[in-house]
């Protein structure tokens, strides 16, 4: 008997925000601001809580200017590292409705064909009962949730709804359900995109809807076939969707770096988190990017493919590893590092005929992995990172200068 195929997309509305909130309960229902950067005189406000956003801040106003207009908002970082953690913890926790799930661009999403014998057929019940648990477990409030045959259906739905209903869109009806969304609402559109739909008059998926497909594909080329399929509530291309997709971590240096080894204990602290996260999502890694952002606002960045898909941290580090030796080259202190893998395969590839020399390596790290989804991620700390650290620190500390005993009698 063949099942319905059916999608169910949570969407996390200022997923970094949420977070800081989830990790700093006071901050609940107070204005606060967020930036990537603390420090500098482009440095920007990148996103503001809800509160804030009341007090009518204008979006992307510099940091020195804010701090004069609101003194007594703080400003906070963006804690990476948490995030990272309560997605693997969200992504487990959803083991107990469906073992079908993927977390993509602040939503994660629920492959619920074939589960109704399991959890009933009121689906719109099921989804208010599952995020409520979501919001008692992690402190997530806002959410939009939209169930749909189709899954980019189910996303674009729950970034345009409104309140924390669940939508249900039945089959047959997706093009009336996406009408009216708005273009905007597609933030993974690269701007060039963007730009091209303003200068068409286009702004929302309903104005798509009435355009030919030959017209989307001269005017937008290959991005023309997933907005064609997206409007009109089909499945896009495995292809594309394969290569919009892709797993990453970053990290926005405090302070800027110029010393190598502290450059060096960043980037493995960051292999770490990927490998992490890679075996988190059943995927595997085939191919490895590297992207340094200097000071000055430049950027560098490699590439390098694996001969075969992997998890493995000490094949991820030393790829890592050879890349920034080869691009990092400049004398200006680095602010951002950036390590992500495009295009990852699902973990399923065909198993050699003689594993022995990687099971030990391979059931260390699952083990390890149990101990940071219950304890968290800096609950084991990699050993090749702490000495790297630990010399960073001395050799960035200033001496002390003794003094002269004649002086100190004197």
């Amino acid at each position: 008997m063949k099942t319905e195929p059916l999608h169910c997309c949570i969407h996390f509305p200022m997923f970094r925000i949420q977070t800081l909130e989830a990790r700093h309960p006071e901050l609940q229902g107070k204005p606060f601001a967020m930036a990537l950067q603390a420090e500098g005189a482009m440095a920007v406000i990148d996103s503001l809580s809800p509160s804030a956003r009341r007090l009518r801040i204008p979006p992307g106003i510099r940091i020195g200017d804010f701090k004069v207009r609101w003194p007594n908002i703080p400003i906070l970082a963006p804690d990476f590292l948490f995030e990272t953690e309560l997605r693997a913890r969200i992504l487990s926790f959803s083991d107990q409705q469906t073992p079908t799930h993927h977390w993509v661009r602040d939503s994660i999403f629920l492959d619920l064909s074939g589960m109704a014998r399991i959890h009933g057929s009121d689906w719109a019940d099921w989804a208010k009962r599952f995020t409520e648990s979501i919001v008692t477990q992690f402190g997530l409030r806002s959410r939009r949730v939209a169930l749909s045959s189709i899954s980019s259906t189910a996303e674009l739905l729950a970034i345009g709804s409104r309140g924390s209903d669940p939508v249900f869109c039945p089959k047959g009806q997706e093009r009336e359900h996406l009408a009216k969304i708005p273009l905007r609402f597609l933030t993974w559109l690269e701007p060039r995109i963007h730009s091209r739909l303003h200068l068409y008059n286009l702004s929302t998926l309903g104005d798509l809807q009435r355009l030919d497909r030959r017209f989307l594909l001269q005017h937008f080329g290959a991005e023309g076939e997933s907005l064609y399929a997206m409007a009109q509530g089909m499945n896009i291309p495995d292809k594309q969707k394969q290569e919009s997709d892709s797993v990453s971590v970053q990290t926005h240096l405090v302070r800027d770096l110029a010393l190598d080894t502290q450059i060096q204990a960043e980037l493995h602290q960051l292999c770490d988190q990927l490998s992490f996260m890679l075996r988190s999502q059943n995927s595997e890694a085939r191919e490895l990017q590297v992207l340094l952002q200097y000071a000055d606002g430049q950027e560098c960045q490699a590439s390098q493919r694996f001969p075969s898909p992997t998890t493995s941290f000490p094949q991820i580090k030393d790829s890592a590893s050879e890349m920034l030796a080869q691009i990092h080259k400049r004398r200006i202190a680095v602010r951002c590092i950036t390590l992500s893998s495009s295009r990852p395969q699902s973990g399923n590839a065909q198993i050699d005929l003689f594993p022995e020399a990687g099971v030990k390596s391979s059931a260390l790290a699952h083990s390890l992995d149990k101990v940071r989804r219950k304890l968290g991620f800096n609950a084991v700390v990699n050993g090749n990172v702490v000495p790297t650290i630990a010399k960073a620190v001395l050799q960035s500390s200033p001496p002390q200068r003794k003094r002269h005993p004649a002086r100190q009698a004197g």
